[in-house]
């Protein structure tokens, strides 16, 4: 565009420039300004001006013609120049029609930017909406993950617990039949007490003795019935504990086989946990590499819109350049034009005084002429007399040598 201003201004520089004041002092003859295009000194304009100096010699018919083609060759050139000036200024519209639609174009293509950094901006908040639904689903995976741990180990633990509390029973049992046994055992030692007691006594006294001999004999037969009941109790005791033994066993296997299924679905939730983090931190991975070639796209379409708005701003100062120059160019055709338009009536009214003092010059010619004619004819005659008069002199010296 630099270069189309440089190209406009030299154009504008090299087309002739005529000043308004060649018209002045038209009337006496002189002119001011020194065109190689008009004479300095028109016989033309003289004879205009002074027709009494006029010679029959000085006006011959071929300088009339010769001024009369050097006027159309002037109004002729004028006309192209005049023409050149219109094609000049329509040169200038269409260059300002293009700049225009330059600046139209750049505006288009300015609004395609922020058109396509929008999208942008709408792609980069899909892509972090999805990375936020990923790390909720994440957290959410975790989150189930956790309440299954939670949910095993808690059936584990009510589990144990049950197969905990019926050994506890037995125990219980166990303990209770242990504590009535130990009853029964002080009630023994007490009884060997009071047997100890009772041999002492039966020293002392046979038949307090044998009383009580024989109360303890009887109180003995009673101990051996309690004791067979008591171990007649005992074994069922002892069967119960092997059945809760056996019972016990197989809860521990049944647990086993649970922690082992529980286990081997646990290592399958992490596994598939670790598939999904993997693919998680992949898409991460992608979504990270979307979101930074998205940033490096904005920012490029940044640094785009920035040089855009420069080249929108030097073609608006190259339009306001452009339209300054226009403006200069018609005010300067406009001038110009009416230069012509008084140099082309200057033209005509001089032509046609010039055809007016050439009419009346013509006259003068031909009555001159009719008047040299005459004089020619006369002469003629006269030459005729002379050339007789000669010879008759020439005989009449002839005839006096001989």
């Amino acid at each position: 565009m630099s270069k189309f201003l440089s190209a406009l201004d030299a154009d504008v520089v090299d087309l002739p420039q005529r000043p308004l004041t060649f018209t002045d002092g038209q009337g006496d003859g002189k002119k001011t300004t020194s065109d190689p295009e008009v004479p300095t000194e028109d016989p033309v304009c003289d004879w205009a001006t002074e027709p009494a100096l006029l010679q029959p010699t000085e006006v011959p018919q071929d300088q009339v013609t010769d001024v009369v083609t050097q006027a159309e060759e002037k109004i002729q050139k004028l006309v192209v120049s005049n023409t050149r000036l219109e094609d000049r200024v329509r040169e200038l519209e269409e260059l300002l029609c293009e700049a225009r639609r330059d600046d139209l174009k750049s505006k288009v293509s300015l609004t395609k930017a922020e058109e396509s950094i929008a999208q942008w901006k709408v792609e980069k908040a899909n892509l972090t909406n999805q990375v936020k639904t990923q790390q909720g689903k994440v957290q959410y995976m975790e989150h189930l993950l956790c309440k299954a741990h939670r949910w095993s180990v808690d059936r584990i633990n009510v589990v144990l617990a049950e197969d905990e509390e019926k050994p506890q029973k037995a125990v219980e049992t166990i303990a209770q039949f242990e504590v009535e046994k130990s009853e029964f055992q002080m009630k023994n030692e007490e009884m060997k007490k009071c047997l100890i007691q009772t041999v002492e006594s039966l020293k002392v006294s046979l038949a307090e003795t044998e009383e009580k001999h024989q109360k303890a004999m009887e109180t003995i037969a009673q101990l051996e019935v309690e004791k067979s009941d008591l171990k007649d109790q005992v074994e069922p005791l002892e069967v119960a504990l092997k059945d809760v033994e056996n019972l016990l066993s197989e809860n521990y296997s049944w647990a086993a086989e649970l922690i082992n299924k529980h286990q081997m679905n646990n290592d399958e939730v992490k596994k598939r946990l670790i598939q999904t983090e993997e693919s998680l931190k992949v898409s991460l991975t992608k979504a990270e590499e979307k979101h930074q070639k998205a940033e490096e796209t904005i920012a490029q379409l940044e640094v785009e819109k920035s040089e855009l708005k420069d080249q929108v701003e030097t073609l608006r100062e190259t339009v306001q350049d452009v339209e300054n120059l226009l403006t200069k160019a018609r005010s300067w055709a406009a001038a110009l034009m009416i230069e012509h338009q008084i140099k082309k009536h200057e033209m005509k009214k001089s032509l046609i005084s010039t055809e007016e003092s050439l009419k009346v010059s013509l006259t003068e010619a031909e009555e001159k002429h009719q008047k040299a004619e005459e004089t020619i004819a006369q002469l003629e005659v006269e030459k005729s007399d002379l050339k007789d008069q000669v010879e008759t002199q020439r005989g009449t010296v002839q005839d006096c040598d001989e």
